[in-house]
């Protein structure tokens, strides 16, 4: 990945004219002019997963920008990093069959999805975790399979739903360095659902990052009380 960051610029990525493109592993930090990345004018499989964007305006937009015909389909967020944000972290207006999915979306100023205009025609967003941001702000969606997302300190507003994980802390590993890895004891830990990911069973974890149990590296102890003869 890469990194970037200007307060004096407008946009980290702005696409006008592009289609099956991937935008992955990447940090994009201070941009608070604008959004950080903005998708418009009709972009078809457009993914954004794994990026860090923080310490800016706005994080994503989607929009369609030109009337219907430039409507956005078929793109992806997933397992982005959102903190940080002045504005919102994730809008969309003007999109068709959106995927957003395990995006772990932190202080947030203002909204966490914002929804607007033509606004958003099917797809899915699950398992994604929101804390302490703004409440969404929901206009004109059809057809969206909204479920398994986790609030804290957070209000889902209009997308609220009854298998959604609400709290007042996620357990991050450790906030105060922006490391968003959950904690075991989190109980953002197995609260999601199967979206067609790779997850460590029996559930997946919400949020950009999956516990693994297995995954500590820490070397243990010497042995103690034990003697050779």
């Amino acid at each position: 990945g890469t990194e970037a960051g200007s307060e004096l610029t407008e946009n980290a990525l702005d696409f006008k004219a592009g289609s099956k493109v991937l935008v992955k592993d990447n940090t994009m930090t201070g941009y608070t002019n604008s959004k950080t990345i903005v998708v418009q004018k009709g972009c078809p499989e457009i993914t954004i997963e794994g990026n860090i964007i923080s310490d800016g305006d706005r994080g994503i937009e989607m929009r369609q920008e030109g009337g219907i015909a430039f409507i956005q389909l078929d793109n992806s967020i997933k397992n982005n990093v959102i903190y940080n944000m002045t504005s919102y972290a994730l809008a969309f207006d003007g999109v068709k069959n959106i995927t957003v999915t395990n995006n772990t979306l932190i202080n947030i100023g203002g909204r966490s999805f914002r929804f607007e205009g033509l606004s958003a025609d099917g797809g899915l967003i699950k398992n994604n975790l929101v804390y302490q941001s703004g409440s969404p702000s929901v206009k004109g969606i059809s057809n969206l399979d909204i479920a398994y997302n986790g609030w804290f300190q957070a209000s889902p507003g209009g997308l609220s739903q009854a298998s959604d994980t609400t709290g007042s802390n996620p357990l991050f590993i450790d906030e105060a360095t922006n490391d968003y890895r959950l904690q075991s004891i989190s109980s953002a830990v197995n609260a999601g659902v199967d979206v067609d990911t790779d997850f460590i069973k029996p559930a997946p974890d919400l949020g950009a990052f999956e516990y693994d149990p297995g995954g500590d590296s820490t070397a243990p102890d010497a042995p103690t009380g034990i003697s050779v003869e």
